[in-house]
């Protein structure tokens, strides 16, 4: 399946560093929902309360509005850094929960206070992470989302467990500046004004797949969502914005109506048909009911392969169409939400049902081999 062949929603987010937002300006544009900056370590976001009154007050519902606390190890312990960001969300909201919650995982060594000293690293910044997403799960009923990608993640944190717990935002830039580019002013300003712009929102996803493949995600895990296109970008102003530049990102539609509940609407239902029979009914022919084609099926399950409770994932396939999510850490919450029971299959179908949901979501070749590789061998096939 073409990676363009599914739809994409449209998302932006944002932090104090955007300043005044005007969100109606963002809405009229096609932005379907924001991610707002909720904290800094212990720090709350300087415009948090403001982005979520304005964001409602634009029309936003509370539903498609997520959070992001930025990952900063040497701003508190996970779990002080966790509890701030929830208690920070809910200060925000009114005390409604949010509908997801993502983890910011980049680079932080110019971030102030620590700026320039020596990040923590490895077990030590894995463990850190963990307790943060525990703590979330058990402060919020949220989906626990990850951003990064696989050159910071696979050399900072390296955790491949975790990395198949969360669902996915990665960054990748296909159109961005050389570092040489940055360092001159007048080559930058010149780099700005002639470099392509993605267009208008509905046109994001078919301008980014047009750049590249997509994003290489931490460890191999799947993505859910790309962000494709940030600084240098000069899309601040376009929608609304008081920064020059603007983080864009497309999610995959089933996902993001998951993330945001929308798949759990219920329709109104139709009124009732009251049919008068004739005064001399006709014999009615038998109705023939056909089974419904490959592309009509809708499966959900919730598996793991024999003797590996550690791969355990959310498998979805609407016709032609897989998802996988890694939720080893979130077994509790993926039952509670879906209603499901874990159930054990063979190793090799598990590895047949992660072949297909990679090849749905557009991986090349040589990327699910890498992660089918790494999956077989711990799966002893």
């Amino acid at each position: 399946m073409s990676p363009t062949a599914a739809p994409w929603a449209p998302v932006i987010d944002v932090s104090q560093h955007q300043g005044p937002i005007n969100f109606r300006t963002m809405r009229e544009r096609g932005v379907e929902g924001v991610i707002l900056r909720c904290s800094h370590g212990l720090d709350e976001d300087d415009r948090l309360r403001t982005n979520y009154a304005a964001a409602r007050d634009a029309g936003y519902p509370h539903h498609v509005i997520g959070y992001y606390p930025f990952a900063n190890p040497k701003r508190g312990t996970g779990r002080q850094c966790a509890e701030f960001a929830v208690r920070s969300i809910l200060r925000a909201t009114g005390g409604e929960d949010p509908p997801f919650i993502m983890l910011d995982v980049e680079s932080y060594r110019l971030e102030p206070p620590n700026a320039g000293t020596e990040p923590v690293r490895g077990p030590a910044f894995a463990a850190w992470l963990r307790e943060h997403h525990t703590v979330t799960a058990d402060l919020s009923a949220a989906w626990r989302l990850g951003y990064s990608n696989a050159a910071y993640w696979n050399t900072a944190v390296g955790d491949r467990q975790l990395a198949l717990a969360l669902e996915w935002i990665v960054a990748r830039y296909p159109v961005y500046p050389s570092a040489a580019t940055q360092a001159d002013a007048a080559k930058l300003a010149a780099w700005m004004t002639t470099s392509p712009k993605p267009p208008d929102p509905a046109g994001w996803a078919e301008w980014a797949f047009s750049k590249a493949a997509g994003p290489v995600s931490p460890m191999g895990a799947p993505w859910q969502g790309w962000q494709f296109s940030a600084g240098y970008n000069v899309q601040g102003a376009r929608y609304g914005c008081s920064s020059r530049d603007l983080d864009l990102n497309i999610v995959r539609r089933d996902v993001w109506d998951r993330w945001t509940g929308q798949d759990a609407v219920e329709p109104e239902p139709a009124p009732p048909i009251i049919v008068t029979p004739p005064v001399n009914p006709v014999p009615v022919p038998p109705i023939i009911v056909t089974p419904p084609s490959e592309e009509d099926t809708m499966l959900t399950m919730l598996i793991m392969p024999a003797g590996h409770p550690e791969f355990a994932a959310l498998v979805t396939i609407n016709g032609g169409s897989h998802g996988m999510t890694g939720v080893a850490q979130d077994l509790a919450l993926a039952k509670r939400r879906t209603g499901l029971e874990l159930e054990e299959c063979s190793p090799d179908l598990y590895v047949d049902l992660m072949d297909k949901a990679l090849r749905s979501m557009g991986w090349s070749d040589s990327e699910r081999q890498g992660l089918l590789v790494g999956t077989r061998q711990a799966l002893g096939l």
